[in-house]
C-alpha cells in the first residue's frame, strides 16, 4: 500500500511540478518570467513548510531530474518550489535558482542572479554549483560593462542577507 501511494505521489510530481499531491499550492502564472517578490516567495516558503520533509524531498528531486535533463522547460511552479526552498537554505535548490536563471526558464534570464545562487550553492557544499558558477562568470565577463568581482560580492552578500531575512520571516 506504501510503495503504490509513492508510486502515484511520484507520477504527480514528475508530471505536475513541485506541489505535492492533494495539496493546491499558492495560485500561479505558469507563464511569468518575472523576478518574484519577497511576499511571493514568503508565500511558497510557506506552503512549502507545511508539506512533510519527504514531500518536499520528492518535489526537488523531480525538479532536479528536469532541469538536468535538458528537455523542455522547467514550469514556473517548479522555479517558485526551488526558489521557496533556497531561501530556507537548501543548497540543491539554489542550484536549481542559478539554473533557473541562467537558461530563463521560469523567471527572467539573468547571468548574475545565476551566479549569485550558484555562488550560494558552491559555499553550501553542491559540487556541480562551482562548476557552474565560473561558467557563468566567465560568461559576465565577456559583455560589457562585465560586473566586478567587488559587485559580484556586494550581489552574493545580499542574496545571502536576503535568504537570512526571509528565513526568519517565514518561520514567523
Amino acid at each position: 500500500m506504501h510503495a503504490r501511494l509513492f508510486l502515484v505521489t511520484l507520477m504527480f510530481l514528475f508530471g505536475w511540478g513541485g506541489a505535492a499531491p492533494g495539496v493546491a499550492g499558492p495560485e500561479l502564472d505558469e507563464g511569468a518570467v518575472t523576478r518574484p517578490d519577497d511576499a511571493e516567495i514568503l508565500e511558497w516558503m510557506r506552503f512549502q513548510g507545511s508539506l512533510t520533509a519527504e514531500e518536499r524531498e520528492a518535489a526537488l528531486k523531480g525538479i532536479l531530474t528536469r532541469m538536468t535533463a535538458g528537455g523542455g522547460e522547467t514550469p514556473r511552479t517548479d522555479f517558485m518550489t526551488c526558489a521557496a526552498l533556497a531561501h530556507r537554505g537548501d543548497s540543491r535548490a539554489q542550484y536549481c535558482v542559478g539554473h533557473s536563471y541562467e537558461n530563463g526558464t521560469g523567471v527572467v534570464e539573468d547571468l548574475s542572479d545565476a551566479y549569485v545562487w550558484y555562488a550560494l550553492a558552491a559555499r553550501a557544499g553542491y559540487g556541480a554549483a562551482t562548476e557552474a558558477r565560473e561558467r557563468v562568470k566567465t560568461l559576465l565577463v565577456s559583455v560589457y560593462p562585465a560586473p566586478t568581482d567587488d559587485e559580484l560580492e556586494t550581489l552574493e552578500a545580499a542574496a545571502r542577507d536576503a535568504v537570512a531575512r526571509l528565513g526568519a520571516e517565514a518561520l514567523k
